[in-house]
């Protein structure tokens, strides 16, 4: 008596069986989607607050000075044997102002060697990344004496608000030309 069961108790249980289960499933899929998407997102942000990006350099510079006067405001001090002339060929492609002093590089490969410390261009540029944005900002000039062919100062600030700011020049300009 004991060891038979009753026909009806089996499709008793497999009837009592929700479709619960399976749309916790779902839903739970949907949100381990979601914050997988906004997560990649987030490491995106995190990398560039952690390592944001250098201004640009030319190959085979030798490091001077390097101060960090604030979190993403740095100067750096380098020294190049190259032309001065071609290091201001390497910032005016990437520049958005990039002045060229007069009689400077005449033929951009001048025949005689500039004087000592004679100042070339300033160059500055921007570059927006991730969430954020750079401003950077180069001096060049001719070496030293003691045959240092190029010396340039090189300074970047970052914007972490993601908003360049205008320089004075602009602002001048604007007040100017309205």
């Amino acid at each position: 008596m004991s060891d038979s069961l009753p026909s009806s108790a089996a499709p008793e249980t497999e009837k009592s069986r929700s479709p619960l289960p399976v749309a916790v499933l779902l839903i739970a899929g949907g949100v381990v989607m979601v914050i997988a998407i906004f997560a990649v997102q987030l490491l995106g942000i995190l990398y560039a607050i952690l390592f944001p990006p250098l201004p640009p350099v030319p190959d085979a510079v030798t490091s001077i000075r390097h101060t960090n006067l604030s979190y993403g405001v740095d100067e750096w001090l380098y020294t190049l044997d190259d032309d001065a002339c071609a290091v201001f060929l390497f910032y005016q492609p990437l520049s958005d102002d990039c002045p060229l002093l007069p009689a400077a590089c005449q033929n951009i490969s001048p025949a005689q060697p500039l004087l000592p410390r004679t100042h070339i261009a300033q160059c500055s540029g921007s570059q927006y990344f991730s969430l954020f944005a750079m401003r950077w900002s180069v001096n060049i000039a001719a070496g030293e004496t003691d045959g240092t062919k190029t010396i340039f100062s090189l300074s970047r600030e970052v914007f972490w608000g993601g908003q360049i700011p205008p320089t004075m020049d602009e602002i001048i300009n604007d007040i100017e030309n309205p």
